[in-house]
């Protein structure tokens, strides 16, 4: 009878000078990995190499340590993994080796479907936020480009995550976390190491869309500022949602760095009629991106109701450039950044957004010139079933020039080559849309 990882535990017996005393433990904490420990009398270079279908070859980092714990990652569900941890001191080396099979997928993982495959699949996985439309309940995924789930976990219950990202110090996962109507102030980023255990958990007060990561292990995010306006032409007044953005240091002290309502006016846009997202008040600039480069040490912030783009200094505060709205103008002929996320400046002069065409209802990536002060349209992706995402979604290029474009609501992510042409494409599961992607070259999947 083929054993549970969920309830093995393997302690393999010394039996002799060259055999390691290991011990095989699954994760406690829901995630699908497996950890491998063992101690050695003095400091061993260790590694662990495994793999599925009787393979090992996928390895774990070397650690020099004499407390050695190494965590499988990427393991297939439904599978029997074979592996050989190695202790290296001096040229002499231990070693144990064994097998084990891990767990089907629980019902409630949201599996998404491959609907064009690569000819050649690159090694690799995606990252996901996946929640269930209406109700906002979401999961965490990491799948290969085959659509094996390789990494899950559950959000809380009535908890929105919209951003999920690998932490710099390679040690596990941290994502936001908010009330799914945003009726609650219980924002937070959170840290897991890879074995699904909660790390740390940092209150993001008005915290929203995303995050992002500082080099020195501090913390940056989006945060609702609500204040009350005087039409002037009405002289009707009113709550209205702008943005800041706010830093956290390595010692959990936050403070704000930027805001919209000490350099922008109130201005009525496409979406102000609209029902707000936020039952705080009229969803003026709607934050939806921020991103660090640390080059240029500067902010990228998207303020998609605002139709804009700002690059904003950080040392200072100061707005260095802004287009859209607010700024250098779109071309006429080129459409307009009309509720536009996740903006990347390709270089100086090339700007790649993921927008949503209201007039049109069609969504999909852009890319723009900024030549004699405005932009112009270059470069557009859209499906070939004309989909359209209510909310969220992204576009980013990748190193040999092709892109991958999350259409968020809609549940789809295309990638296509240099020449267009759509060569892999995933579907959410029914129901389900996805949030913030990010693919990831390096993840095992053995």
């Amino acid at each position: 009878m083929t054993p549970s990882l969920l309830v093995m535990t393997l302690l393999l017996a010394c039996k002799g000078p060259d055999e390691l005393l290991c011990q095989v433990e699954p994760s406690a904490y829901g995630a699908p990995t497996a950890t491998i420990s063992w101690t050695t009398d003095q400091p061993a270079d260790g590694v662990v190499y495994y793999g599925a279908g009787g393979q090992t070859g996928t390895r774990t980092q070397t650690v020099r340590a004499t407390q050695h714990r190494h965590i499988l990652l990427g393991l297939p569900p439904d599978a029997q993994v074979v592996y050989q941890a190695m202790a290296t001191v001096d040229d002499q080396v231990q070693t144990c080796d064994g097998t084990f099979w891990t767990e089907p997928l629980p019902s409630w993982v949201a599996s998404p479907q491959i609907t064009v495959q690569d000819a050649d699949p690159q090694p690799g996985a995606w990252l996901a936020a996946v929640f269930e439309l209406g109700t906002f309940s979401s999961q965490i995924l990491i799948f290969d480009r085959q659509g094996v789930v390789r990494w899950y976990q559950q959000a809380e219950d009535e908890r929105f995550v919209v951003d999920v990202q690998p932490s710099l110090d390679g040690s596990g996962l941290i994502h936001d976390q908010f009330h799914y109507r945003f009726a609650q102030d219980v924002g937070v980023i959170r840290k897991l190491s890879w074995d699904g255990s909660l790390q740390s958990e940092t209150p993001i007060t008005m915290g929203h869309h995303m995050f992002a990561q500082l080099p020195d292990g501090g913390l940056a995010y989006q945060k609702l500022d609500v204040r009350d306006w005087t039409d002037p032409d009405t002289k009707k007044t009113q709550s209205v949602v702008g943005d800041a953005i706010v830093e956290i240091d390595p010692t959990g002290q936050q403070t704000e760095v930027f805001n919209v309502w000490d350099w922008l006016t109130v201005q009525p846009n496409g979406f102000s009629s609209m029902p707000s997202i936020y039952p705080q008040g009229v969803d003026w600039t709607h934050g939806n991106a921020l991103k660090y480069n640390e080059d240029a040490d500067t902010w990228l912030l998207s303020l998609g109701n605002a139709g804009t783009v700002m690059t904003i200094d950080r040392s200072t505060g100061q707005i260095i450039q802004t287009v859209g709205a607010y700024g250098l103008p779109v071309a006429q002929g080129s459409p307009a950044l009309e509720h536009q996320h996740d903006p990347t400046w390709l270089d100086d002069d090339h700007l790649l957004v993921f927008d949503s065409h209201f007039d049109t209802l069609v969504s999909g990536a852009y890319e723009y010139e900024l030549v004699d002060g405005q932009l112009e349209l270059v470069w557009q992706h859209n499906a070939s079933d004309q989909l359209f995402a209510l909310a969220l979604g992204q576009a980013r290029r990748q190193d040999d020039g092709g892109t991958w474009v999350n259409y968020g609501t809609a549940g789809v992510i295309e990638d296509v080559d240099p020449a267009d042409q759509v060569r892999w494409r995933a579907q959410a599961a029914e129901g389900y849309g996805f949030a913030q992607v990010r693919w990831l070259p390096d993840f095992p999947t053995p």
